[in-house]
């Protein structure tokens, strides 16, 4: 004799919509996550443009535009961090 099995109760729409909305607003990544990898991710294309142009352009001109590169990075993140608070400031 087979066994039977447990069958899941039925999820109505209303509870599906919640659970979905719930999902959606969590962030993917931490803060901190976010952060490191951003650290790491500027730092590697800082060192990355400065290699690559300290040959031809200089050693000052050439760390320069690394840092220009590595900074705007960070510029664009915290422009987006902003835009996302400033976006759902009235959903909490």
């Amino acid at each position: 004799m087979a066994k039977k099995s447990k069958q899941n109760p039925k999820v109505t729409d209303s509870e599906m919509e919640a659970e979905l909305r719930k999902a959606m607003n969590e962030p993917w990544l931490k803060m901190r996550t976010g952060l490191t990898i951003m650290a790491i991710a500027s730092l590697f294309i800082t060192v990355f443009i400065a290699w690559q142009l300290v040959p031809s352009e200089g050693f000052l001109k050439g760390v320069g535009w690394g840092l220009v590169f590595g900074v705007s990075m960070w510029l664009i993140f915290f422009a987006g961090v902003w835009f996302n608070h400033w976006m759902r400031r009235g959903q909490k």
